[in-house]
């Protein structure tokens, strides 16, 4: 919320647009046709490539156990262990890794949705957000875009 309001200040003329990144990732196709300001009837899913993605506790498990027992790391080592990544994909949220414990999350999620009403009050002209019917923006130009999770 922070670099929003710093880009407002230093930029008063810009129009500010922000959705959060859950939006984008179960209404994509909406959120682009806001975007550009027309209905677009093929934009093509494209999967998240696998190495930006959080891998699942038994992947990074594996990854430590193995480290553990091998002092000098030989060549192919950073392959070998995208190899176990990509063949321990997290598919639920409660697979993903995290070094955070419960009650972090539990703050963080609370922090994140008090920053969407803070946001949603401050700025309701900039928050592009997805609905039942659609999405649903007020404001006009597009020109600084940004994404928040």
């Amino acid at each position: 919320m922070d670099v929003i309001g710093r880009v407002k200040s230093l930029l008063p003329s810009v129009d500010v647009k922000v959705w959060t990144h859950n939006d984008y990732r179960n209404n994509a196709c909406q959120i682009i046709c806001e975007l550009l300001g027309e209905k677009i009837k093929r934009i093509p899913v494209i999967a998240p490539p696998v190495r930006t993605m959080t891998p699942s506790f038994r992947a990074v498990s594996e990854v430590e156990d193995m480290a553990l027992l091998i002092a000098d790391k030989p060549a192919g080592w950073e392959l070998e262990c995208a190899r176990i990544y990509e063949n321990n994909l997290a598919h639920a949220e409660d697979d993903k890794y995290t070094f955070l414990d419960d009650e972090l999350i539990f703050n963080l999620r609370a922090r994140f949705q008090d920053d969407l009403r803070m946001m949603s009050k401050l700025w309701p002209d900039d928050i592009i957000s997805v609905s039942e019917g659609g999405v649903s923006e007020k404001g006009g130009q597009r020109t600084a875009l940004a994404s928040i999770e």
